[in-house]
């Protein structure tokens, strides 16, 4: 896409709001990026367009990143209530046609730690996540490619848990049926065929590094298992706990793996995948 297709959907973007719209635009702005605020939020009627002005936020965002001369992508993250609307709406923030700035595969926070599967030709990444699959912690054990995206994750710690194969696919197994010996090869040929590959670059480092900083919570399940000091960082629990499974015994601890799972598989935001954000809310 060239210079000017790029700045004649921004200007489109930008011309089309109507006089409120642009006024709202102009303050949140301002507010985000040259003062000294965080987040912000827009509330007004039904069909005042709520969702246009953050379009246009997006659109003078990536205008002045040209004009500054940097060419990067602006990465925007729409947060929603479900799936389906989201789909929806984020039509309505794609400042480029055919909602090419759009990751279909990306719906859950943990699926950022992959690289993305093809890059936009625009400078705008657009993804959607909702708060039930991304920002409720400890409620469950998540799907099952997660897990082997986690599996993948650990796997890489070649002088500690990339050492115990078989106990943390046991560990991670989570509520599958397929037996325990099935499921190790298939998190195991996904690691090497898919995900060796495909995670971004560092983030494997940060995020072993947060567990070991990351005390465990200790419960029923777990000290059950195992002799656990209040001083016990994550790391070493999910250590412990992986290094004592096999295909043969993983039952004997399942309760424990799903606790642990629970407690530092999914939450990449607080566990070494930081994205820095800009909230608004709409």
């Amino acid at each position: 896409m060239s210079t000017s297709q790029v700045d004649s959907h921004i200007r489109q973007s930008i011309d089309s709001l109507k006089d409120f719209q642009r006024a709202t635009v102009d303050v949140v702005y301002d507010r985000l990026f040259y003062g000294d605020q965080s987040r912000m939020l827009v509330a007004d009627e039904v069909g005042l367009g709520k969702t246009i002005v953050a379009k246009g936020i997006i659109a003078r965002r990536i205008k002045e990143k040209i004009e500054s001369g940097d060419q990067s992508r602006l990465n925007v993250t729409y947060i929603c209530s479900n799936q389906i609307i989201a789909r929806e709406n984020v039509r309505k923030l794609d400042i480029y046609p055919k909602q090419q700035s759009y990751q279909r595969n990306v719906d859950r926070i943990s699926f950022l730690a992959e690289k993305p599967k093809s890059e936009p030709e625009g400078l705008l990444n657009l993804n959607t996540l909702t708060p039930g699959t991304s920002f409720r912690t400890g409620e469950g054990t998540g799907v099952q490619k997660e897990r082997k995206l986690l599996y993948a994750i650990l796997m890489t710690d070649s002088k500690g848990l990339g050492e115990l194969p078989e106990g943390l696919a046991c560990l991670l197994r989570g509520s599958v049926r397929k037996s325990a010996r099935d499921w190790w090869e298939n998190v195991e040929e996904k690691r090497v065929s898919r995900f060796a590959s495909t995670l971004r670059d560092g983030l494997s480092e940060k995020f072993l590094s947060k567990i070991k900083e990351t005390r465990v919570e200790h419960s029923d399940q777990l000290a059950d298992r195992l002799d656990l000091s209040r001083s016990t960082s994550l790391y070493d629990a999910v250590y412990e706990y992986a290094f004592e499974q096999n295909v043969n015994n993983f039952e004997s601890y399942h309760f424990g793996s799903l606790d642990l799972i629970k407690q530092g598989g999914f939450n990449f935001e607080m566990h070494g995948f930081w994205v820095r954000t800009v909230r608004v809310v709409i």
